[in-house]
């Protein structure tokens, strides 16, 4: 993504016990409408007795967020803390973080609950190479500039014709208005391999859905992770996929056709716990043809 000086990105989730809060679910889309009021736009799910709450994927405004937006973050989420009583709000788990563009600057924040029941924000900041946002032209500019970009496309129209290959240029836009094959995306499992399984792929409106089944090797219970833990203290690959299991969370990254990364995000495994299959929905990129899928911890 490309790093615009003034925008915001946040990523990851909040994830709780439905069942702790009374009126759970129509409390918690009051605290969404509210969080978007003060532009932070997330999203509600609700999976049985837990509930998960998504942040927008667009990028934001920085400057929408007031003159610290990390402290309107941390404000919005403690509105939500305490809906819940302070013997539940351990309870709370958040992944939620967020990075804010300033020249040559990355403002990287994590949203975490502390030891007295509230977020907090643990903040650091990176240099980085960023782009300045583009200042709007004004009518006459915008003609000038038409006129004048007509001009030069014809001209390359022209020339190109040499020495471009059309007929693949127009093969390439009519693959991307072919329907979405879900069969043809490769899924990259090998660091969970031994633990759950890619049973199937399909396409649902506007997600990849993979079908996931455990293997007996999945820890069903606290003593299995510990024997896994045990088994896996040699290796830091092994220890680091079973730590994503006793989080209940995979980590996502989706590349296009051509290997070119595209975006990633965490998905809750937690329910194989239970369940001996479950699926999982990705969100379709909206202008690049998906082409792997890589389950990392």
């Amino acid at each position: 993504m490309e790093k615009i000086e003034g925008m915001l990105q946040l990523d990851g989730l909040l994830e709780g016990r439905l069942s702790a809060l009374p009126e759970g679910e129509k409390r918690l889309q009051e605290w969404v409408r509210f969080a978007g009021s003060v532009a932070l736009p997330f999203s509600l799910e609700i999976d049985g007795s837990q509930f998960n709450l998504l942040p927008g994927r667009q990028p934001l405004e920085a400057a929408q967020l007031g003159p610290e937006p990390s402290e309107t973050v941390v404000n919005a989420l403690n509105q939500l803390v305490k809906l819940f009583p302070a013997s539940e709000r351990q309870h709370v788990f958040s992944t939620l973080r967020s990075v804010e563009y300033r020249a040559n600057l990355e403002i990287q924040t994590l949203y975490a609950m502390g030891s007295q029941g509230q977020i907090e924000a643990r903040q650091r900041s990176v240099e980085s190479q960023t782009t300045a946002p583009l200042r709007p032209m004004g009518h006459k500019q915008k003609l000038r500039l038409a006129g004048l970009g007509l001009a030069v496309a014809l001209v390359v129209l022209a020339a190109s014709t040499f020495f471009v290959d059309y007929r693949q240029l127009l093969a390439r836009v009519r693959d991307r208005l072919t329907p979405f094959d879900a069969q043809a995306v490769a899924v990259d499992n090998a660091a969970f391999e031994p633990y759950f399984t890619v049973e199937g792929k399909a396409s649902q409106e506007g997600c990849l859905v993979l079908s996931l089944k455990r293997t007996p090797q999945y820890p069903q219970s606290p003593q299995d992770l510990d024997k896994l833990s045990a088994q896996s203290a040699g290796s830091l690959e092994q220890r680091l996929a079973v730590e994503a299991l006793a989080r209940g969370y995979v980590h996502c990254e989706l590349f296009d056709r051509d290997g070119r990364f595209i975006t990633a995000a965490f998905e809750r495994i937690a329910p194989l716990q239970q369940e001996e299959s479950i699926r999982l929905r990705l969100p379709l990129p909206p202008d690049r043809r998906l082409g792997k899928i890589i389950l990392a911890y």
